[in-house]
C-alpha cells in the first residue's frame, strides 16, 4: 500500500505541474500556435509543440513514480539528512539549466531573451523531481540494486529522452512558425532513429521486467 501511495503521490505531483503550466501558457498566451502569433511572435514553441513535455506527460512522469515507488524508502533510509543538500543542488541544477534554454532570441512558452516565464519557473521542480530520480536510478544501478531488465529499461529511456532534446519532431516537419533554431538539420533523423531505437528498447526491457515478476 505504501509502495502505491507513493507512485500515485509522485504521478500527481508531477502530472500537476505539467498541467500547471498549460495553463500558465493558456495566460500568456503561448498554448498555441494561434496564441503565441497573436500574441506578437511570429515564431517560436508554444507549449503544446514542445515535444519535450509531451514525453514527460506520455512517458518520463510514469517512470520516475515507478522508480520511487521502487527504491524512495531505501534512498531515505541509505541518504538520511543529505537528502537535504543533495535536493537543493538538484534544484538549483534545474535553475541554472531552465535559464540556460530560455537565452537568446527565440520565443518559447518556458521564456525568451534570457527571461523565464511562469511556465519556465514551473517547470525547476518537475524537472529537479525528475533529475533527482534519474541521479539515484543510476546510483542504485552501480550498486547493483536494480533489477537488470528494470536497469536496462531505465537507461534506454533516459537517453531517448535525451535525444527528445534537439526537438526533431518539429524539425522534420519545419512548420514555417518555428524559429530558425528548430529547423530541419543533418543530424535532425539520427535524433529521430536515436530516440525510436531506445524508447522500442526501453519498453521491450520494462515488460521483460515485469513479466519475470509474474514467474
Amino acid at each position: 500500500m505504501a509502495d502505491l501511495t507513493v507512485f500515485w503521490t509522485t504521478y500527481v505531483v508531477l502530472q500537476s505541474f505539467w498541467a500547471a503550466g498549460a495553463v500558465a501558457a493558456y495566460f500568456g498566451g503561448m498554448l498555441t500556435v494561434g496564441q503565441m502569433q497573436k500574441s506578437g511572435f511570429k515564431a517560436g514553441m508554444p507549449y503544446l509543440y514542445h515535444f519535450g513535455v509531451w514525453n514527460d506527460f506520455v512517458v518520463v512522469h510514469l517512470w520516475v513514480a515507478t522508480v520511487f515507488a521502487m527504491f524512495g524508502a531505501a534512498w531515505m533510509s541509505v541518504l538520511g539528512i543529505w537528502m537535504i543538500p543533495l535536493i537543493a543542488g538538484v534544484a538549483l541544477l534545474s535553475t541554472l539549466a531552465n535559464q540556460t534554454w530560455v537565452q537568446g532570441p527565440a520565443t518559447q512558452a518556458h521564456g525568451h531573451d534570457g527571461d523565464l516565464s511562469l511556465v519556465g519557473y514551473l517547470h525547476i521542480p518537475q524537472m529537479a523531481i525528475i533529475v533527482f530520480a534519474i541521479f539515484m536510478t543510476a546510483l542504485w544501478i552501480v550498486k547493483g540494486e536494480v533489477p537488470r531488465y528494470f536497469a536496462a529499461g531505465s537507461v534506454c529511456l533516459v537517453l531517448a529522452h535525451a535525444c527528445m532534446g534537439d526537438h526533431w519532431p518539429l524539425r522534420l516537419f519545419s512548420p514555417t512558425w518555428a524559429s530558425p533554431w528548430w529547423q530541419y538539420n543533418t543530424m535532425t533523423p539520427v535524433w529521430a532513429a536515436g530516440y525510436a531505437v531506445l524508447m522500442a528498447a526501453a519498453l521491450l526491457f520494462f515488460v521483460l521486467h515485469f513479466l519475470s515478476l509474474a514467474q
